[in-house]
């Protein structure tokens, strides 16, 4: 019987076993910062399950800051790139440009 308590896929622990549901087996992941989430065995072997959203979500920015250190700095026609000020609401990067 396969065992994957203890195993390491992505972020994710094994912890325990958890419930069968049907033909499914379903095991117990704790993410490197703490949360728990329920996986099939099958889901676990595709190596889909690398973090849990909250990461995902904080290497998506890690991203972007260091995607925007690349970019202060260039001038574009007469703006030069001064700072980066995140994303609005919609998902599209700001930034902090002066006009030469």
């Amino acid at each position: 019987m396969l065992n994957l308590i203890g195993k390491q896929i992505g972020d994710w622990t094994v912890i325990n076993e958890a419930e069968r549901k049907g033909r499914f087996r379903f095991w117990i992941c704790r993410c490197k910062c703490g949360t728990e989430k329920l996986f099939t065995t099958s889901y676990l072997n595709t190596n889909k399950a690398t973090c849990c959203d909250a990461c995902k979500q904080k290497k998506i920015e890690l991203y972007d800051i260091e995607l925007a250190k690349k970019y202060v700095g260039t001038t574009y026609d007469k703006l030069t790139i001064v700072e980066y000020l995140g994303k609005n609401q919609y998902g599209s990067r700001k930034w902090l440009c002066k006009c030469q």
